[in-house]
């Protein structure tokens, strides 16, 4: 909870987001499935309306496994190709 307090208080862009999730709250994180969970919920939306990206494979598989469309980041024209992929 320290880092947390101190990333929201020092980083103002944190402040341009309207729901955040952190790990420390919730006492589980990627790839564990009440993460994901959690962050749509607090969303107001499905998982099948999110698009998760991470360039770790297990987070991936983790974000798929509860229905995010998830996307290994590999590059960032690979990225842009899958997201634009999703989106179409």
């Amino acid at each position: 909870t320290e880092v947390r307090d101190y990333v929201v208080a020092h980083q103002s862009w944190m402040q341009d987001y309207h729901y955040r999730t952190f790990s420390c709250d919730l006492n589980c994180a990627k790839p564990e499935a009440g993460i994901y969970l959690e962050c749509v919920q607090g969303l107001g939306v499905t998982p099948q309306e999110t698009i998760f990206i991470d360039d770790r494979p297990n987070n991936v598989a983790g974000a798929a496994k509860v229905g995010l469309r998830a996307i290994l980041h590999t590059s960032e024209a690979e990225t842009k190709q899958a997201v634009a992929a999703l989106l179409e």
